[in-house]
């Protein structure tokens, strides 16, 4: 499944949550509890950071054609969610 496959997707699910939420804002929220439900498939001794990111251009193929500029990193990646989870003492 190509990038603006996936995104349009995801964008579809929107509906079945009747979310009120843009495009971006709901791409964001549902990246934001994937990354969540992938944080706790266990305790790290290291710390770990988890990120969805995609593209300008994937986001355009989905319709969605402006990201806000505070999504876009240096690197010209959009950040979806982000969390990082400090690593447990031993």
């Amino acid at each position: 499944m190509t990038r603006v496959a996936t995104l349009k997707s995801m964008l579809e699910t929107r509906f079945v949550f009747k979310s009120a939420e843009g495009d971006f804002e709901f791409l964001c929220s549902l990246a934001h509890g994937l990354l969540f439900s992938a944080q706790a498939r266990g305790e790290s001794s290291d710390d770990v950071r988890y990120i969805a990111i995609t593209t300008p251009t994937a986001l355009a193929g989905a319709g969605i054609l402006s990201p806000p500029g505070d999504a876009v990193s240096s690197d010209g990646t959009v950040v979806l969610a982000e969390i990082f989870i400090p690593g447990t003492a031993t």
